[in-house]
């Protein structure tokens, strides 16, 4: 993230704006990012302020000299952003003094709290966007998020609460803790980022109080579902795993307590720790032969206190045979399950009981086959 010149008292909110709401359009469909027109406008001095363009009521800063790029910073007629309503069109380009500027990033509360801003149309050049850039803007009924984009700030979406519908494009490695925070009318998010290194924390997950969140669609090119992305989405009922994920990451999925069945695909090789802890619904689960290794509290019920969780009433049925690996963490939790039950290849009931999960399933049993 970069931070420059703090111009946040100056630039509150704008008057003006090129914008365009159609009637036509509705609000829950999903736009391409082909439908959005990259655009160039005309910018001069802002303010007298080095660095600072302005042009159609935004205001930009310079971000990098070599590179010749611009961010966004917020607006110029000091006005009260509550009262704006309507579409905002970033440009790609600048242009001054006959000379032409990227856009590539959605500056630090560059439009926080425009509680009646509806929608935005980002440009292919964006690949920041940050901190609390749209924190607030509870009337914004889409966001289209371009093939570029790589960062997404802390808070960023905070409170968006008329999202109903979200795509993580592809490139996409950074999204910091809470950034869709309280986007409370979220329901259906697809996830396509094939190398995301950094999304959320345990402590603020990147959906956390998106209580209508009920359908994730992971994509056929993500390899890895991040640690802790959908931790805390009680209400997650649908859940489709693409073709090629191969790791699962640790809490992903912990405290989806209305998830109730959980298909895994044949690519995946780790399932990490907690993986899909306090899942209460989550009675049966088949790990495919492919697994190689699973985390400790993998499946597991409600928590007792910090160092113990009861123990799980389901299912788990492994397909291979030879044993998985179980891998702890730091904490080297302890574990036996003595109600769930442990369903393997008929013909490798010995190599399990042998194996370190004869330690944690009391119940192991033939007939994975069947499944």
């Amino acid at each position: 993230m970069r931070y420059f010149l703090n111009i946040t008292t100056v630039i509150c909110c704008f008057t003006m704006l090129i914008y365009s709401c159609s009637s036509d359009n509705n609000d829950d469909e999903i736009i391409n990012e082909s439908k959005v027109k990259d655009i160039t406008i005309d910018v001069e001095p802002y303010m007298d302020v080095d660095g600072l363009l302005s042009g159609n009521g935004l205001i930009f800063r310079l971000t990098s000299f070599s590179e010749e790029t611009y961010e966004v910073v917020g607006v110029t007629t000091i006005i009260n952003a509550l009262s704006y309503s309507g579409s905002i069109d970033i440009p790609a380009y600048i242009k001054y003094n006959s000379k032409k500027y990227t856009v590539t990033s959605i500056g630090n509360k560059a439009f926080s709290d425009f509680q009646k801003l509806t929608n935005v149309n980002l440009p292919s050049t964006i690949v920041c966007i940050d901190n609390y850039a749209f924190n607030g803007c509870k009337s914004l009924t889409k966001i289209v998020f371009p093939k570029k984009l790589k960062e997404i700030g802390y808070f960023a979406f905070k409170g968006c609460q008329s999202l109903t519908e979200l795509e993580i494009t592809e490139n996409v490695e950074s999204i910091a803790e809470g950034a869709f925070s309280g986007c409370s009318n979220l329901r259906r998010i697809t996830f396509n980022a094939t190398n995301s290194k950094t999304v959320g924390s345990w402590k603020n997950p990147i959906f956390q109080n998106c209580d209508n969140l009920k359908e994730v669609y992971i994509g056929d090119n993500v390899e890895v579902i991040p640690n802790d992305i959908f931790n805390r989405c009680k209400n997650l009922t649908i859940v489709s795993i693409g073709k090629s994920v191969k790791s699962i990451g640790d809490g992903a999925f912990c405290l989806c307590s209305s998830l109730d069945k959980i298909y895994l695909p044949n690519s995946l090789i780790k399932i990490g720790i907690e993986a899909f802890a306090n899942c209460n619904y989550l009675k049966t689960v088949v790990i495919p032969e492919s697994v190689k290794t699973i985390g400790c509290y993998s499946f597991s019920d409600e928590r007792t206190n910090i160092n113990r969780y009861y123990d799980w009433s389901g299912t788990l049925i492994l397909k291979s045979e030879e044993p998985p690996s179980i891998y702890d963490d730091t904490y080297n939790y302890a574990f036996s399950w003595e109600i769930a039950q442990l369903i393997v290849p008929s013909t490798a009931i010995e190599k399990y009981k042998e194996s370190d999960w004869s330690k944690h399933y009391v119940n192991i049993q033939g007939g994975a086959e069947n499944y």
